[in-house]
């Protein structure tokens, strides 16, 4: 950003900051994803179950997926879910609508078999049903912000940097639910 700009808009350094927070987060559910279509000799760790092919994605998909993760206790799954699914999964009778502080807080927009639902827009044609011990998160320290200046031009540049690494780390905590090809 340059001085001139700071003069015009005094929160042009809070939009820079917001956006690269926000850049850095995308960047690390990416990863998260990635981790979770991590292959061995090109077939997926993590279980697929799928629905037949035109069929909906509702609640007797997700007991199959949790019946395929074979967990005692099911108390910690949540049911990560793209636009696509959420519509296909609100229509279902067994859905119920989460409630207002729910949806700010926890990010959750319902539930259903007692599982809740969680709504991301990077996800599409898929659903992950899952624990918080599937993927881990391994953050080597926090956060890095510098800033350099340039006295000539009157610009100033920041840096963010991260050393982390995102790995899928449990993979029968996690399954893939999917349309069938065929």
């Amino acid at each position: 950003y340059t001085d001139e700009q700071i003069m015009k808009d005094d929160k042009v350094l809070g939009y820079a900051v917001d956006g690269a927070a926000k850049a850095m987060a995308n960047k690390m559910f990416d990863d998260f994803l990635a981790a979770l279509a991590t292959t061995d000799s090109g077939s997926p760790l993590v279980p697929v179950v799928t629905f037949a092919k035109g069929g909906k994605f509702g609640y007797t998909t997700v007991v199959d997926a949790i019946a395929e993760m074979e967990l005692e206790n099911e108390s910690d799954l949540f049911l990560l879910v793209g636009p696509d699914y959420l519509a296909q999964i609100r229509k279902d009778a067994n859905y119920i609508a989460a409630r207002a502080g729910e949806v700010v807080y926890g990010g959750e927009v319902g539930s259903v078999c007692g599982v809740r639902i969680v709504l991301s827009k990077k996800i599409s044609g898929c659903a992950y049903l899952m624990t918080k011990a599937a993927v881990t998160c391994f953050l080597k320290q926090d956060v890095e912000a510098a800033t350099e200046r340039d006295e000539d031009t009157r610009t100033t540049d920041m840096f963010l940097r991260a050393f982390y690494i995102v790995a899928l780390t449990d993979a029968t905590k996690a399954v893939k639910i999917t349309e069938a090809a065929s």
